[in-house]
C-alpha cells in the first residue's frame, strides 16, 4: 500500500505553525495534527490504549498533583494539573514524553496508513515536537516555522493568559530555533505578518517534489 508523501511541519509554541498548517491543508485537502492526537493519546474514551496511557500518567504524576490525583471527576487527565508539573522540571517533561510520544507516533502511523489506502498523495503533518521526538526520521521533508522569541512570548502571554515568567519557562523548555532551522528542508519566516508567512508556505507547496 503506497504511503503518502509526508511534510512534517513544526515550530516553537505560538510561532503560528497551526494557522499555516491549516492554510496548507486547505490547499492540499489533508492535515494530520499530532497535537490533537496527543490529547487523544491518554483519553480513556479512545480505547484500551488510551486508558492505559491515562493510567501510566496518573501513576507517574499523582504524587505531584493537587489532591493526590491527576484525574478530573470524569476520569480523564486534568491538563490544568498536568501542565504546571511537567513545565516545572525537565525530568518531569521527559517522563511525560516517554509515556505519550510512542502512543502518538503509533496513532500517526495508523492515520497515514489509512490516508494512503484512500489514495491521499501528500499530507501535512503538524507536530510541535517533530524534531525532539525524532519523528523527522519518518517524514519526507521537514518544514520549520521560524518566529523571533520575543514575538512568541508576546503571543503566548496573550493567547494563554500567562505571566511573562511562565511564558518564558515554556519557551525555554523547547528546542531552540537555531536547532530547528538546522534540520529544516524548508523554512517559513513568520517574524512579520502571517500573510507573508502564508505566501511563503503556499509557494513551497506549489513547487512539488513528490
Amino acid at each position: 500500500m503506497p504511503r503518502p508523501f509526508v511534510i512534517g511541519l513544526t515550530g516553537g509554541i505560538a510561532s503560528g505553525k497551526s494557522t499555516i498548517a491549516k492554510r496548507l491543508a486547505d490547499e492540499l485537502g489533508t492535515l494530520l495534527e499530532c497535537d490533537k492526537l496527543g490529547w487523544r493519546a491518554y483519553d480513556p474514551k479512545d480505547g484500551k490504549e488510551g486508558a492505559a496511557c491515562r493510567d501510566a500518567l496518573e501513576a507517574a504524576f499523582k504524587g505531584d498533583a493537587e489532591g493526590g490525583t491527576l484525574l478530573a471527576e470524569d476520569g480523564t487527565v486534568d491538563r490544568r494539573k498536568l501542565g504546571p508539573i511537567v513545565f516545572s522540571a525537565k525530568a518531569k517533561m521527559d517522563e511525560l514524553n516517554g509515556i505519550v510520544w510512542p502512543r502518538i507516533a503509533a496513532m500517526a502511523e495508523k492515520e497515514l496508513e489509512e490516508m494512503g489506502s484512500r489514495g491521499v498523495k501528500v499530507v501535512v503533518m503538524e507536530a510541535a515536537v517533530l524534531l525532539e521526538a525524532g519523528w523527522d526520521a519518518w517524514v519526507d521533508e521537514v518544514w520549520v516555522v521560524s518566529c523571533p522569541a520575543a514575538k512568541q512570548q508576546a503571543r503566548l502571554i496573550s493567547r494563554n493568559n500567562l505571566k511573562p515568567e511562565d511564558a518564558a519557562k515554556r519557551l525555554a523548555s523547547q528546542m531552540s530555533l537555531e536547532e530547528r532551522v538546522g534540520k529544516a528542508d524548508v523554512v517559513i519566516e513568520n517574524g512579520g505578518t502571517l500573510t507573508i508567512a502564508t505566501i511563503q508556505a503556499l509557494a513551497a507547496i506549489r513547487t512539488p517534489r513528490w
